[in-house]
C-alpha cells in the first residue's frame, strides 16, 4: 500500500493538471436495473469533467455498511493510493457517512457526492 505521502502527492498532481480522478459506487439489491443508474453516474461525473478511473458496481443490499461490503477492499485502496479522489454514487445510502468515514476521507483527501436522477436530468 503507497503511503499517506505519495497518495497526497498524486492528489497534488492531479490538481494541477485540472484532473479529478472519481471511481463510480452503485450498490443495488438484484431488482435494480444497473444501466440506467450507472449512466446516471457516469453523465453526473462527465457534467463535471471528472475522470471515471474506476467502476465498481455490487448487488448487495445498501443496508450492510460498506466497510462490510465485497467491494470495500477495492475501493479503499483506489482511495488510499490516491488514484480516485472521489467516489460518486447514486444516493446516500449507498454510501453514510458517519464521524469516523468522514474523519477518513478527510485524511485522504477524498469526498462522496451522491446523485439524485433530479440533478443528472434537469437543465
Amino acid at each position: 500500500m503507497p503511503s499517506l505521502r505519495a497518495a497526497h502527492r498524486r492528489v497534488i498532481a492531479n490538481a494541477a493538471y485540472g484532473r479529478t480522478p472519481v471511481a463510480l459506487h452503485l450498490c443495488a439489491d438484484h431488482e435494480v436495473p444497473i444501466s440506467p443508474a450507472l449512466l446516471s453516474l457516469r453523465s453526473y461525473a462527465s457534467a463535471r469533467d471528472w475522470t471515471i478511473a474506476l467502476e465498481v458496481i455490487e448487488r448487495e443490499s445498501p443496508a450492510v455498511p460498506v466497510q462490510r461490503r465485497a467491494c470495500w477492499p477495492e475501493l479503499e485502496e483506489a482511495i488510499t493510493s490516491g488514484r480516485v479522489s472521489g467516489v460518486v454514487t447514486l444516493a446516500r445510502s449507498m454510501w453514510p457517512i458517519d464521524g469516523m468515514m468522514h474523519d477518513w476521507l478527510d485524511d485522504h483527501h477524498a469526498f462522496v457526492v451522491a446523485v439524485t436522477r433530479e440533478e443528472v436530468t434537469a437543465p
